[in-house]
């Protein structure tokens, strides 16, 4: 149901997940060597250093930052702690989403990405009757995007009919519009339905390390997060290596570069992919959607290729595949192997 799985397979080129192409920064490998030698101590049970570090880079303020090993850990931890009876998720969407409700046996509500992105807020939202609604910004896995106004607009609906709304801004770092962040809104307490789930994995690189967060302005409601995650979520280093990325001069530049990086080559490997005569689902996030022939993901693993058959998101069909955006030289290699076997497919 995920990307990156690579461990059984021979693979040179993972395009199933969706990372920062530049890589960790500079400085996290050389912290990490240093992680070893507290490996004897307990993490900060608080992540203190990290949350403060985190407050001053995204300007939120920190009593509203509660660490977590990755989204996955934050979306269980808020299934968990409001106990919600239905929760709406967007067709097609993360997985994790779902996921997580039907670890609290919730009723699952689908809503066509088309009428939330499009139409924006659904008519007869209360006969709904949502809990919790989960929105992707940017989507995964098709890449689009709701405008910040119009997004709030809906968080506001979603408060009137009783829903509270979660956020997934994990990819929005490095996606187009990375100022339509709502954490201005959970900086001025707008609203206390709102929940924003944020990761360290894709803008830094670092899946391995499971490092995210969410930001909530509700003093109950965090004290609820709070009290459905281990004690010692936070491992010393995911510690480390979120202050060594945050910790970095040069950090909002370094991720200005990656986001310029990405656009270049996302539109580089979208021309590529649409010339080989693929339908290309325009996207603002750091992947493409697109569509192609059935067996087309199984036949790229016998060149050392992995791309995300997306014909498992509820919304898709079979053709459908997600891949990743790269350094220029795996992307070229990509769209040059591609090109030899796409019409040998059946």
């Amino acid at each position: 149901m995920h990307g990156g799985d690579i461990y059984d397979k021979e693979i040179d080129y993972d395009f199933s997940v969706s990372l920062n192409p530049l890589g960790p920064p500079k400085e996290l490998m050389h912290a990490l060597s240093k992680a070893g030698i507290n490996a004897a101590n307990y993490p900060d049970i608080s992540s203190t250093r990290l949350r403060e570090r985190l407050s001053e880079i995204i300007k939120c303020d920190q009593k509203y930052i509660t660490m977590t090993a990755g989204a996955s850990e934050a979306f269980m931890s808020i299934v968990h702690a409001l106990r919600p009876e239905k929760g709406l998720v967007v067709s097609p969407s993360f997985y994790g989403y779902e996921h997580a409700l039907r670890a609290n046996d919730a009723d699952i509500i689908r809503i066509c990405e088309d009428q939330l992105f499009e139409e924006g807020i659904p008519s007869g939202l209360k006969e709904y009757n949502a809990d919790i609604i989960f929105i992707g910004n940017p989507n995964n896995p098709t890449g689009r995007m709701i405008e910040k106004d119009k997004l709030i607009e809906m968080i506001e609906a979603f408060e009137k009919a009783g829903s509270v709304t979660v956020i997934d801004e994990c990819f929005l770092p490095l996606s187009d519009g990375d100022d339509e962040s709502l954490t201005d809104i959970i900086n001025k307490s707008i609203t206390d339905k709102l929940i924003i789930v944020r990761s360290f994995t894709k803008t830094f690189a670092i899946p391995g390390l499971r490092l995210g967060y969410m930001l909530c302005s509700s003093e109950d409601m965090n004290s609820r997060l709070r009290s459905n995650l281990p004690e010692w979520n936070i491992s010393v280093p995911a510690q480390v290596a979120g202050l060594a990325v945050l910790d970095e001069e040069d950090c909002r530049e370094w991720i200005y570069r990656s986001k310029e990086y990405i656009l270049k080559e996302r539109e580089y490997l979208r021309e590529g992919l649409k010339r080989l005569g693929f339908e290309v689902i325009k996207s603002k996030a750091p992947f493409l959607l697109f569509k192609g022939r059935e067996g087309l993901k199984d036949e790229l693993i016998k060149q050392g290729i992995l791309i995300r058959d997306c014909s498992d998101f509820d919304g898709l069909m079979e053709g459908c595949y997600r891949t990743g955006i790269r350094k220029h030289e795996d992307n070229k290699a990509f769209l040059d192997i591609l090109g030899k076997i796409a019409w040998q497919v059946k």
